[in-house]
């Protein structure tokens, strides 16, 4: 009987210990049975590049659009996603069709939606952001993360952990992408205390990820109307060609463009009431949504609550200039 029950002890233990080492050797996308499925819809938008569109409506919190790259020696993502789960499944899409190229991440802004799915890429793997940017994800990405947490549910954000970028970026900076220059434009107080956006000269291409409102209407919490006005007034000088985002061109560039006409008339709304001499908090229940801006990725009640919370902040700002 002891023999018996020793082989079968050693049996186990072999078995457990190939399991293991099977798991180990597996690549980190591919142990992922425990995420909910997750249809990825990349869009070749250009030579050796391509989006996951914007998408509001997404299930899986994966709302704001992630660009790759695919270079001669590495591959380039910007703003990965929101959870490790949504990165394993870009991960697992990178790696069928360019097992060996190494990746490098490129985070934009301190927003849960863009930067949560370094988790899901082995520790040491570069990872850009502008300095400033780097310090709000320290600050804010435990409250975020919470809040992912209570929002989409543990199945989507398990193992979802918070990693901080490790390489720094530069206002002007040129990286090589997919065979062109982008340079790196930085931005504050516009849509987040430090938001970089990506330029193409040539081809006269603009990545703005979060400078855009994609479901249409602007949030400003973390952001002053001015300095957002500011950086579209900047890119629009520039006269991009092409802006990436949403599912096509001309969608991108009505979402830019009502971004731009919304803040402005944001500003108008409150400096008329300024000129009257009326309080915002009087004023509030009937200043409503600029009429031309289509806002169909939104419920009326949400819309107007987002829209009076930028009044709101907005007229807080105002009078702290004067003050």
């Amino acid at each position: 009987m002891l023999p018996l029950l020793s082989f079968l002890k050693w049996l186990s233990s072999g078995l457990l210990l190939c399991l293991t080492l099977c798991l180990l050797g597996m690549p980190t996308w591919a142990i992922s049975a425990t995420c909910p499925t997750l249809a990825l819809e990349m869009k070749a938008v250009a030579p050796r590049v391509w989006l996951k569109p914007a998408d509001p409506h997404a299930a899986s919190g994966w709302r704001e659009p992630t660009v790759v790259w695919v270079n001669n020696h590495d591959i380039w993502v910007l703003d990965p996603g929101p959870h490790r789960c949504a990165g394993l499944a870009l991960r697992g899409w990178l790696a069928r069709r360019w097992p060996d190229l190494p990746q490098r991440l490129i985070n934009s802004h301190a927003h849960p939606e863009n930067v949560l799915a370094n988790a899901a890429w082995p520790l040491g793997t570069p990872i850009y952001a502008l300095a400033e940017t780097k310090t709000e994800m320290a600050w804010r990405c435990p409250d975020c993360l919470a809040t992912l947490r209570r929002t989409l549910g543990e199945a989507w954000t398990q193992g979802t952990e918070i990693i901080l970028p490790n390489r720094v970026l530069q206002a002007g900076q040129v990286l090589h992408l997919g065979g062109l220059p982008w340079e790196v434009m930085a931005h504050t107080q516009a849509h987040t205390e430090s938001h970089l956006s990506l330029w193409q000269p040539t081809q006269r291409i603009w990545i703005p990820v979060g400078l855009v409102a994609w479901d249409g209407l602007p949030d400003g919490t973390r952001s002053h109307a001015k300095a957002w006005q500011a950086a579209l007034q900047d890119m629009a000088q520039r006269q991009p060609q092409h802006i990436w985002g949403a599912a096509d061109t001309r969608l991108s560039l009505h979402r830019w463009l009502d971004t731009r006409w919304y803040w402005q008339a944001v500003m108008q709304q409150l400096q008329d009431l300024q000129a009257q001499g009326q309080s915002v908090l009087e004023a509030l229940p009937r200043l409503s949504i600029p009429p031309h801006l289509s806002t169909p990725d939104l419920s009326p009640e949400r819309a107007t609550a987002r829209h009076q919370q930028n009044l709101l902040r907005e007229w807080q700002h105002l009078e702290n200039e004067d003050f």
